[in-house]
C-alpha cells in the first residue's frame, strides 16, 4: 500500500523538480542589425580568396533620404500626437490637440488650436494662438501667440507668449511663464510670470 503512494510522491517529486530547473534557464536574446558589409561564417571546408593588388575604398552611390515629417490638417477634428514620429506639423482647425511622448517637437503655428494638452516631457511646441493649453510633464517649451488659459503640471517648463496669458494655474515647481499674464494662482515654489 505504501508503495504506490511512494511511486506517486516520486514521480510528482521529478516532474517538478523538472519544471523548476526548465524555468529558471536564461533565454538568450540576440538582435541583429543590419550593416554594409555583411559578416562572412567559417566554413568547414578551406576556401581560396584572392586579394586585390590595391584596395578599393567603398563608393555609396546613393545619398541616404530624409524622412519628411508628417504633416497632419486637423480640418475640424481633434487630433493626438504621439511618440510615432518625433516631429510634427499641424494646420488648420483643430478643436482639440492632444500632444503624447517624450522629445518631440510639434508646429502648430498653421493650427487655429482651441484646446492643447501636452503630456509629456522634453517637448517643443510652437503654436499661433490658442484656447487653453495644459502641460502636464517636465522640461517642457511652449512658444504661442497667445494663450487664454494655462495649466501647468510639472517642473522646469517654459511657456512663451506674445500677446499674453489670461490666466494661469502653476502645479508645480522652477516653471517659467513669460509674456503678459492676466491672474496667477501659483501653487509651487520657485515660478517666474511675467
Amino acid at each position: 500500500m505504501r508503495t504506490p503512494r511512494r511511486l506517486a510522491f516520486s514521480i510528482v517529486l521529478v516532474a517538478a523538480t523538472t519544471l523548476v530547473a526548465c524555468a529558471f534557464v536564461p533565454e538568450t536574446r540576440v538582435t541583429r542589425l543590419p550593416t554594409d558589409n555583411p559578416r562572412t561564417t567559417a566554413s568547414a571546408s578551406p576556401s581560396v580568396t584572392e586579394t586585390p593588388a590595391s584596395p578599393t575604398p567603398a563608393v555609396r552611390t546613393t545619398a541616404p533620404v530624409p524622412q519628411p515629417e508628417p504633416v497632419a490638417d486637423c480640418g475640424g477634428q481633434p487630433i493626438v500626437l504621439d511618440a510615432s514620429s518625433p516631429t510634427w506639423t499641424i494646420s488648420g482647425t483643430c478643436p482639440d490637440v492632444q500632444i503624447h511622448g517624450s522629445e518631440l517637437v510639434i508646429d502648430a503655428e498653421q493650427a487655429d488650436a482651441g484646446v492643447v494638452v501636452v503630456a509629456g516631457d522634453r517637448i517643443s511646441v510652437r503654436m499661433g494662438a490658442a484656447g487653453s493649453v495644459t502641460v502636464q510633464g517636465n522640461d517642457v517649451f511652449v512658444d504661442a501667440d497667445g494663450i487664454s488659459s494655462l495649466t501647468i503640471r510639472g517642473d522646469r517648463n517654459t511657456i512663451e507668449t506674445r500677446s499674453g496669458v489670461g490666466g494661469v494655474l502653476l502645479q508645480g515647481n522652477d516653471n517659467v511663464v513669460r509674456g503678459s499674464v492676466g491672474q496667477v494662482a501659483d501653487e509651487g515654489e520657485r515660478n517666474a510670470v511675467g
